[in-house]
C-alpha cells in the first residue's frame, strides 16, 4: 500500500507542487468529448481512445440514479460482516486487535438512521423523556417558561453534535473524497510520465449532504467526479482538474485508463476491503489487459480503510469508532434511506 498520504481525517487536503511543469501540455486544446452521442467506434477513431475505456453517456447517469432509487435499497452491512473483514486471514496484519474485537451496539442501526423505523433521537431515552415531561409540568405550575434552559452543558452538546448521524456521515464522506483523490494521485505518480497532481474539489461537493447528488456521485466514474470544480483556494481555473484529466486520458496507459473508469462505488468497495481489486477488474471486459500487472499497480497505490480507522482509534472512544465504521460500511444505504428535503 502506498504510504505517501496525510492521515488526518479532519483536513480534506492534498499537497500540490507549485513547481510541477505542464509546459508540454496545451491545456486549451484538451477537448476529449467523452460524452459524444455517436457510437463508441466513432469516438475511438476521433480521440484515439480504445472503445473499452469510453465512459457511459450522461443519460446513463440519470438512469442509474433512478434505478438505484426505485430498486430495493442496499442491504444492511451487518456488524458481523464487518468483523469478518477485519478478521479475515488475508487481512490479519492490516487491522489492530482492538478493531478485530470491536463491540457494536445492538441499537446502532437505529442510532444511525439505517432502518426505516421512526425513531426517537439517540441521545434521549424513555426515562429522560418521562422526567422531562414531569419537569415541564412542575415548571408550568410555578409559572416558569417551558423548553430547554438557556445554559446547557457545553460538553454534552458537543458530544451530541459529534455523534449525530449527519455529522458522522460527513466525516465518512470527507474521508472517501480525500483518500480516493490520494489514490488517483498515487496512480499518476507511479504510472504517468508527467509530474501532475489533481487538486481537491470545491468543499461544497464534500460538505453538503444531498440524497440525489450523493447517490449520483457513487455512480460516477472517478474521471467525472474529479473533473468537477476545484477548491477556490487554488489560483487556477475552476476546470483545472477537468483539463488535466482530459490530457491524462489522451496520453495514459491501460492502468491509468482503467483507474479513471472505475466508479466511486467500485473504489469504496476496494477501500473498505468488501471486494478485491481482482473482483472489480473482472466486472469489466478487460481481456486485453495484463490483469496481474494491473492488480499489482492498483494495490501499490491503494490506501485502505485501516489508515483512517487507526487515526480514529487514537483520537476517539470505542463507541464513536463503532458508529463511524458502521456508517462507512453502510454509506450508500444511509443516503438511500435519507428523506428528500423539499426546497423552501
Amino acid at each position: 500500500m502506498h504510504n505517501d498520504i496525510n492521515d488526518s481525517i479532519n483536513e480534506y487536503s492534498i499537497n500540490f507542487d507549485n513547481n510541477a511543469q505542464f509546459s508540454n501540455y496545451n491545456l486549451d486544446n484538451f477537448n476529449i468529448s467523452i460524452y459524444e452521442k455517436e457510437n463508441t467506434e466513432h469516438l475511438n477513431k476521433v480521440n484515439n481512445i480504445p472503445s473499452y475505456y469510453l465512459i457511459n453517456k450522461p443519460e446513463l447517469e440519470k438512469n442509474n440514479i433512478e434505478q438505484v432509487t426505485k430498486s430495493n435499497e442496499p442491504e444492511l452491512y451487518t456488524s458481523n460482516e464487518i468483523l469478518n473483514i477485519f478478521n479475515k486471514e488475508s487481512n490479519k496484519y492490516i487491522f489492530r486487535e482492538n478493531l478485530k474485537k470491536l463491540k457494536f451496539s445492538s441499537y446502532i442501526e437505529d442510532d444511525l438512521q439505517l432502518t426505516k423505523k421512526k425513531r426517537l433521537r439517540s441521545d434521549f431515552n424513555y426515562d429522560n423523556i418521562f422526567l422531562q415531561s414531569n419537569n415541564n409540568s412542575k415548571n408550568d405550575e410555578k409559572g416558569k417558561k417551558r423548553g430547554r434552559e438557556v445554559k446547557d452543558n457545553n460538553n454534552k452538546r458537543e458530544t451530541h453534535d459529534k455523534r449525530s448521524p449527519d455529522n458522522i456521515i460527513k466525516k465518512v464522506k470527507a474521508a472517501i473524497f480525500k483518500y480516493s483523490l490520494s489514490f488517483l494521485n498515487n496512480i499518476l505518480k507511479e504510472n504517468f510520465k508527467k509530474n501532475v497532481k489533481l487538486l481537491k474539489l470545491d468543499y461544497r461537493f464534500v460538505n453538503k449532504l444531498q440524497k440525489e447528488q450523493d447517490l449520483n456521485f457513487l455512480n460516477m466514474n472517478l474521471k467525472d467526479l474529479f473533473s468537477k470544480e476545484i477548491s477556490p483556494k487554488y489560483k487556477y481555473s475552476k476546470d483545472y482538474n477537468k483539463k488535466i484529466i482530459e490530457g491524462i486520458l489522451k496520453n495514459g496507459n491501460d492502468i491509468i485508463l482503467f483507474t479513471f473508469k472505475m466508479t466511486l462505488r467500485d473504489w469504496i468497495d476496494i477501500f473498505t476491503l468488501k471486494k478485491s481489486v481482482k473482483d472489480i477488474i473482472n466486472k469489466y471486459n478487460n481481456n486485453h489487459i495484463d490483469k496481474e500487472n494491473l492488480i499489482k499497480k492498483i494495490e501499490q497505490s491503494l490506501i485502505c480503510v485501516d489508515k483512517i480507522l487507526n487515526k480514529i482509534v487514537d483520537n476517539n472512544d470505542e463507541d464513536y469508532l463503532a458508529h463511524f465504521i458502521f456508517s462507512l460500511y453502510n454509506y450508500e444505504r444511509w443516503f438511500h434511506l435519507r428523506r428528500k428535503r423539499n426546497k423552501k
